[in-house]
């Protein structure tokens, strides 16, 4: 991901059974803005976690706690134009959606895209966290990635519909928009296990095939080409966006966005 779409950072709470230094916790933490709740006898959600985050998705299938959230985000981005807004908020779960599967495929972590198992918050400049229920292994029902793949669709697709009918933005924008995310992870995953004594080296090969997989035929939902304009000022792969994401447009402590480094509205890939 490039910086622009990396998530603000939130300070999430730690949960008491979350307070460990395990790679995945920091690595889902730091780069998705996520925590996930472990599978166990308890595994609702606790008053603590509704507290923490507010929303669950099947939430926002509700039209009017989606307009009442998509309002509070375009305040929160200087009083953005509701396509602006919708768009933006494909943007930002489009980091969801990417830190689903890269638990699956960097962590052998299954996390649960059902609706009721995902929690959310909103924060400084419209930002969103996420906590999300692990699937016990007893329970794994995704015997390859495409089986999973099918899920996460089908609750992405319908959380985007919704927010195109509330807010007015492109479907075809937002679609494209969490596409960009996913193809840019699995690029940058691959690129950081061939780093000497990265902890996902074990995981390249998987890596690599996961991605290959959701790019198939079989995954037409999925499939798309991005052109490289890569790498960024950090060194991580760079694709460029399909369609500009319209954070330009908004308004942020006094200052306007601007263009991101992927977008093709910037002039950062016409250099290469």
């Amino acid at each position: 991901m490039d910086k622009s779409e990396q998530p603000e950072k939130l300070k999430l709470p730690e949960p008491p059974e979350e307070r460990q230094s395990e790679p995945l916790e920091a690595f889902l933490r730091e780069r998705f803005a996520m925590v996930r709740k472990r599978p166990g006898k308890d595994a609702e959600f606790e008053e603590e976690d509704v507290q923490n985050f507010p929303y669950s998705v099947q939430d926002l299938l509700d039209p009017d706690v989606l307009r009442l959230l998509l309002l509070r985000q375009s305040v929160l981005l200087g009083g953005a134009a509701p396509d602006v807004t919708g768009t933006l908020f494909a943007k930002r779960y489009s980091v969801l959606a990417a830190g689903l599967f890269a638990a699956y495929s960097a962590y052998g972590v299954v996390l649960s895209p059902e609706p009721g198992d995902i929690r959310l918050r909103i924060g400084a400049g419209a930002a969103m966290g996420y906590r999300v229920c692990e699937e016990s292994r007893l329970t794994y029902a995704y015997p390859s990635l495409s089986a999973y793949a099918g899920k996460v669709e089908a609750q992405v697709r319908t959380v985007l519909r919704a927010v195109q009918r509330a807010s007015g933005a492109n479907g075809s924008v937002l679609h494209t928009l969490v596409l960009h995310q996913i193809h840019t992870l699995y690029l940058c995953l691959e690129a950081e296990s061939q780093q000497a004594g990265s902890p996902l080296a074990a995981r390249a090969d998987t890596m690599r095939r996961h991605r290959q997989e959701l790019n198939a035929p079989a995954n037409p939902w999925f499939h798309a080409r991005f052109r490289s304009i890569g790498p960024d000022a950090a060194g991580r792969p760079l694709l460029l966006r399909r369609h500009c994401c319209q954070a330009y447009r908004t308004v942020q402590s006094g200052r306007s966005h601007g263009y991101c480094d992927s977008c093709p509205k910037s002039e950062a890939y016409k250099r290469t």
